[in-house]
């Protein structure tokens, strides 16, 4: 059996795409600032793998939140989230604003939790990790 190799150029944009659900979107202004200064809301990666249910956070305030970003660093105070709750084999997307008041070098994780039936997300619940 011969094995196809697949030429870098297209290895590179490949890895790129699945690198880019892990990335961390800073909502403040300046450098990057210590973890203990800011507070880390992770969602789910928009490219998972496999997984059920997913919470992609679409907004923060009022910064959109591409799909390329499962994780936001924000400073310290209230937040409001926009989050879309997806239950991929029933192709159900239901959308939730949660409301979180962040503590500097706090962790917060968003849990999405699906319906009876899993036909559809019941809510998303913040978890500080």
């Amino acid at each position: 059996m011969r094995r196809r190799l697949l030429p870098l150029a297209t290895l590179v944009p490949l890895a790129a795409l699945l690198l880019a659900g892990c990335a961390t979107k800073r909502l403040y202004d300046g450098p990057r600032r210590a973890d203990d200064e800011v507070a880390r809301i992770d969602g789910s990666p928009a490219f998972n793998a496999g997984l059920p249910i997913a919470a992609l956070i679409r907004k923060v305030d009022s910064s959109p939140i591409s799909a390329g970003y499962s994780h936001v660093s924000v400073p310290p105070g209230p937040h409001t989230l926009l989050v879309d709750c997806l239950v991929y084999e029933a192709h159900t997307t239901t959308r939730f604003d949660l409301d979180i008041d962040a503590e500097s070098g706090s962790h917060y994780r968003l849990v999405p939790v699906s319906a009876p039936g899993n036909q559809r997300c019941d809510s998303v619940r913040v978890e500080v990790r």
